[in-house]
């Protein structure tokens, strides 16, 4: 099972910020980000639709200060510039990373700390080949319409950072993930009810899941089909040794210090 950050690892670090995805590859695990469109076309890493959250949790300081004006703070991002953007600090004085800068360090991980993550990992370790690690990218931007560039701006991104098996498109909107899956086949969505098995077998988006339902039967029965398990779960010790035991293959969490404890207790490969 390989483990994934959550944001990176934003229980160490700000969630979806340069800091807390090299930390998350540091111990040897991918990471997931979620993605936003600037008014200047620019794909970002970032949460929510604006910087309010993210900025105030962290650094009430510097727009009370008056270092950043809090309507900046209230703005859709997507009504911002990149300028705009960096101008705020999102914990621990970093800015908020345009998605190449995360897929660069995809490219490039930094060392593994203390020679390495634990058993399940992010695909690292040592030895003389290159380290792969996996990124999920959750496509938010809800106001931007499919096919308004934001879709060419994501592909030609990740087409010219890294290998197609290391990234995975994610979506809760059908159509903004549509566009992604066909040009990479690696989309993550979850479309309405009625339409799921229909959308599914057109578009190849993969369905979500109650991790309650995640078995060893369901994880051999998707492995027998060339398909892959991942789940987002609580970060729980009985929830995530559940999912080990399962065959699960990727695990996303917050890499709070006992997740991190446990997989390096294991020592088991992962996938």
């Amino acid at each position: 099972m390989q483990i994934v950050g959550h944001r990176g690892a934003s229980a160490v670090a700000p969630e979806n910020t340069l800091a807390a995805i090299r930390s998350a590859l540091e111990t040897g695990y991918g990471f997931e980000v979620d993605l936003q469109l600037l008014r200047t076309q620019e794909v970002v890493v970032l949460h929510d639709e604006t910087l309010w959250r993210t900025a105030t949790a962290h650094s009430w300081s510097s727009w009370l200060g008056g270092v950043v004006d809090s309507g900046v703070l209230r703005t859709p991002v997507s009504e911002l510039s990149l300028e705009e953007v960096r101008a705020v600090d999102v914990g621990d004085a970093a800015r908020v990373p345009t998605f190449a800068e995360a897929l660069s360090l995809l490219r490039h991980p930094p060392p593994l700390k203390g020679g390495g993550g634990g058993g399940g990992g992010g695909g690292g370790g040592g030895g003389g080949g290159p380290r792969l690690v996996h990124c999920f990218a959750e496509i938010k931007a809800e106001g931007a319409a499919p096919g308004a560039g934001f879709d060419e701006r994501l592909t030609a991104a990740s087409a010219a950072a890294v290998l197609p098996s290391q990234l995975s498109w994610i979506s809760f909107s059908l159509g903004r993930c549509a566009p992604a899956s066909t040009s990479s086949g690696a989309c993550r969505s979850t479309p309405p009810s009625s339409s799921r098995t229909s959308a599914a077998r057109r578009t190849r988006i993969d369905l979500n899941a109650d991790p309650a339902v995640v078995s060893a039967e369901l994880a051999e029965w998707l492995h027998a089909r060339g398909m892959r398990l991942a789940v987002w779960a609580p970060a729980e010790n009985d929830v995530w040794e559940h999912m080990d035991r399962c065959g699960v293959d990727y695990f996303t969490s917050n890499l709070p210090l006992g997740l991190r404890r446990w997989d390096t207790e294991r020592g088991s490969p992962g996938p």
